[in-house]
């Protein structure tokens, strides 16, 4: 019998948090929320954190009849992510999402029967990332790893490219993106004039923020497909730019 656990390394993202565990929470039978009062993804700040743990909290409210939630501090994004463990007994598959991470209806499912006829332990998931708004999106082929077998298998494998999970971190106001900017592990690796040239100047071309990827890794193209359903009751749909 297939069991999946879901599990979330939290510290901040509240305009999507609610919006992704409403998503994932029909598809598994577990989430596991694993909360950081401070930033664990290599750099401190003396930016006031955008959203306070009790927000966080509250704003999940309605799911807690599947949803553990841990308060912790991590040294490091591996730390964070390795405190998952102890939670796994019992689950064949774990699948990871972060706090602005969407999976369409039935994703989870389908991914896991993709990967269920491989001999593979983790997999790598399609991404969407939406650009200033509901509007704009970009796409590439660094897709992240984001599920695994709990207790089997070997190497690493891909998941066909329909549905992709929507990437929603760079379609947030620009309080959040100040904030990333002082904490994501890839802070020394972010493009001088990029918060400047591309993120204020609302650019379409060239846009991914690291600067050792290749470029242009990013370029927006208008989006035609359809939303999620917990998006569309989303505040931020309908606007132009997301400010």
């Amino acid at each position: 019998m297939r069991k999946t656990l879901a599990f979330c390394i939290l510290h901040y993202g509240r305009p999507y948090f609610k919006y992704a565990v409403e998503a994932i929470y029909p598809q598994v039978d577990k989430i596991v929320i694993l909360y950081a009062s401070k930033p664990s993804q290599s750099f401190q700040t003396e930016l006031k954190c955008p959203d306070t743990r009790q927000e966080l909290y509250d704003d999940i409210a309605p799911f807690m009849d599947k949803i553990e939630w841990v308060d912790g501090e991590w040294e490091n994004e591996g730390l964070h992510t390795d405190a998952i463990a102890p939670f796994r007994e019992g689950f064949n598959w774990l699948i990871r999402f972060d706090s602005d991470e969407i999976y369409p209806e039935g994703s989870v499912d389908n991914y896991i029967n993709q990967a269920e006829k491989t001999p593979c332990k983790e997999f790598r998931i399609p991404f969407l990332h939406f650009w200033r708004s509901f509007k704009w999106v970009c796409k590439d082929a660094q897709w992240p790893i984001r599920l695994s077998r709990v207790d089997s298998g070997e190497g690493l494998g891909w998941v066909k490219d329909e549905p992709r999970v929507f990437h929603m971190s760079y379609a947030q106001p620009t309080k959040y993106i100040a904030y990333k900017m002082e904490v994501q592990a890839h802070k020394l690796e972010w493009r001088p004039d990029w918060f400047e040239k591309r993120w204020l100047a609302n650019a379409k071309e060239d846009i991914h923020p690291v600067s050792y990827l290749p470029t242009p890794l990013w370029n927006a193209e208008e989006f035609k497909g359809e939303i999620p359903a917990v998006l569309r009751k989303h505040p931020y749909r309908n606007l132009e730019i997301i400010q």
